[in-house]
């Protein structure tokens, strides 16, 4: 992982977010993007999923299928933009 992740990891850990989800392109040109949900505290990757278009309300729609719920979708926001080019929102346990 890059500084811009380290970098969002940490803030995400402040914010007590226990989780925060990025998306980039997949390896392979033209196709589709990958979710990867990584705990805050220690980097390690929780579990990842992809996604097309529109991959925002996929990637939202399988975290409520497994419990979370992000800021992103709360507020209908975007996620928010990594200096290298990825995308990020913080998970929180909907409880």
């Amino acid at each position: 992982m890059g500084d811009a992740v380290h970098a969002v990891l940490a803030v995400g850990a402040a914010q007590g977010a226990a989780l925060l989800a990025l998306v980039y392109p997949r390896p392979v040109a033209g196709d589709g993007l990958h979710v990867t949900v990584v705990e805050t505290g220690t980097a390690d990757v929780r579990f990842g999923f992809p996604v097309g278009e529109p991959w925002a309300v996929q990637a939202e729609r399988e975290f409520a299928r497994q419990g979370y719920v992000s800021p992103a979708s709360v507020l209908r926001g975007d996620w928010e933009t990594l200096p290298d080019g990825g995308r990020c929102t913080r998970l929180y346990r909907n409880s």
